[in-house]
């Protein structure tokens, strides 16, 4: 049975996700090893998947909708992985994305695994204790300040993408940009030989390069093979890589971050290059900063000023969602289809 701390406290989440009428119900999802993580949802958008042995809620949307329903047998094998078992084989709910055997969902909890495991080394103690019953309703301090998202930004926070193993972090997130836009109604903007068509996101080739395959690679190939960038070769490849496909955008670079608030309130997201921490999750100021590209997705209101909310552009789950409040800016790059 679910106890009504742990609904309480997801309501509680959801409510500050902006998420208006919420659906009173929690499901249950499972993985293959039979862990199960809970799952509440708005009337008409909006939701959140918890684990309950981390505390951490692993995902979270103020405007998705994952079309779960009670008649099907439902798994979930981490962010953006929604699927439900039909006669051994599992289809995912994502349209385009259709059935994986056995052997491939193995692969996606393999992924699964390791994000729980890096939860656990973190466990959210105050939470724990909430839900258990250790705290009380009046203990548990909710966050006050306002994070502000572009629609779907959830399409960035959890989409694989390229590896960034030879200092193209630049173009990583100029990949994750515009994949954005294929994922939330632009198909035609990547090529099919870009997309994994099991999950319908970017293909990594890790240290192999293939400008073939990985968007990535073929954004630093059109950079005369040059791997580091800032705002304006970012842009100017882009644009290449449009005219190549006959996809028609409207790019630009800034100079420091000018037009990087109002672009995130646009809904659109932005690269955003500069010197930042080294490693946002345990920063310390004698460490220095170093040189980054990041993509941007939202920013915080009421909190520390001039605080956004990004992808670093490195696998683990804390660099999924950063809040970059210490930085020397440099530059970024906006893109739009027309």
């Amino acid at each position: 049975m679910i106890n009504e701390n742990l609904k309480r406290y997801l309501k509680s989440e959801l409510k500050e996700l902006g998420v208006k009428k919420i659906k009173e119900d929690v499901v249950i999802l499972k993985d293959l090893k039979g862990r199960e993580f809970y799952f509440m949802t708005g009337e008409n958008e909006g939701y959140l998947i918890y684990d309950l042995r981390s505390g951490h809620i692993i995902e979270r949307s103020e405007s998705f909708k994952i079309p779960y329903n009670d008649l099907q047998d439902k798994y979930y094998f981490g962010p953006l992985n929604y699927y439900v078992k039909e006669n051994g084989n599992f289809t995912h709910l994502n349209k385009g994305c259709g059935k994986i055997g056995k052997e491939d969902a193995k692969i996606l909890q393999e992924n699964l695994d390791s994000i729980l495991n890096n939860m656990l080394l973190e466990p959210n103690i105050s939470v724990l204790n909430y839900v258990n019953g250790v705290l009380t309703g009046e203990t548990l301090q909710l966050p006050k300040s306002k994070k502000v998202y572009i629609r779907n930004y959830e399409k960035i926070k959890y989409a694989n993408f390229p590896s960034n193993w030879d200092g193209s972090c630049g173009f990583v997130a100029g990949a994750l940009m515009m994949y954005y836009w294929y994922a939330t109604g632009n198909e035609k903007l990547i090529p099919s030989n870009y997309i994994n068509s099991k999950n319908n996101m970017l293909i990594d080739t890790g240290k192999r390069y293939d400008p073939n395959t990985n968007l990535k690679d073929k954004l630093v190939q059109l950079n005369g093979g040059e791997t580091s960038s800032w705002g304006k070769p970012l842009k100017e490849s882009i644009k290449k890589f449009c005219k190549q496909i006959n996809f028609k955008e409207k790019s630009h670079y800034y100079i420091g971050k000018l037009n990087l608030t109002n672009e995130i309130k646009a809904g659109r997201p932005v690269v955003f290059f500069g010197l930042f921490p080294p490693d946002p999750v345990a920063y310390s100021e004698a460490r220095g900063k170093i040189s980054h590209g990041v993509i941007v997705y939202g920013y915080v209101y009421n909190f520390w000023s001039n605080s956004f909310i990004c992808h670093y552009g490195w696998d683990g789950w804390n660099y999924q969602e950063v809040i970059l409040s210490t930085y020397v800016e440099g530059s970024i790059t906006t893109f739009k289809p027309l």
